[in-house]
């Protein structure tokens, strides 16, 4: 599934890039060469200065909540999440990465505005599948397995959340 997800990634990048190729050469058209590629490279230069920013945000990000995390572990049980089955002593860093729990720093919320964009992203990569050596009503029976899957999935996670929410309450 998430490879399926990564190819409708790319496709939608590269069908962008084309729009965007088309504009520029549009542009090249009605403007001199000269401005075209100052107004380029002012562009350019203010992608890379924004880029950079949301990076250095992002890396301030996760090192608050690597921080965060280390500081509510308790440094007795900090190995005990690790079984390295090799010779190689794990730097300290990839240690403390991997002794933190399953979804961290990753919030859930049961919010149901989300659900149609969840359940439109599903239905467009199924749609998207090619199944080989299948015939269409096999294609059809493994479609609507995998959908009805998906949907008891996203089911659980609704009801558990809202279980969540009432015991907190």
């Amino acid at each position: 599934m998430l490879n399926l997800e990564i190819k409708i990634t790319i496709w939608d990048i590269e069908r962008q890039l084309v729009i965007i190729h088309n504009v520029k050469e549009l542009v090249k058209q009605q403007v001199s060469l000269d401005i075209f590629n100052r107004c380029t490279n002012i562009n350019n230069h203010r992608f890379d200065k924004h880029f950079n920013r949301i990076k250095q945000n992002n890396i301030k990000k996760l090192a608050n909540l690597v921080e965060t995390k280390f500081k509510r572990n308790t440094l007795s049980n900090m190995n005990n999440n690790i079984c390295n089955f090799t010779n190689v002593e794990l730097p300290s860093e990839v240690r403390n990465i991997l002794n933190l729990e399953p979804n961290f720093g990753i919030e859930t919320r049961n919010n149901i505005k989300f659900l149609p964009t969840i359940i439109k992203d599903v239905e467009y990569s199924i749609a998207s599948m090619e199944l080989e050596n299948c015939d269409t009503a096999e294609e059809n029976i493994i479609k609507n397995n995998l959908r009805s899957k998906i949907v008891n999935i996203i089911s659980n996670f609704c009801k558990k959340k809202k279980n969540v929410i009432q015991n907190k309450e």
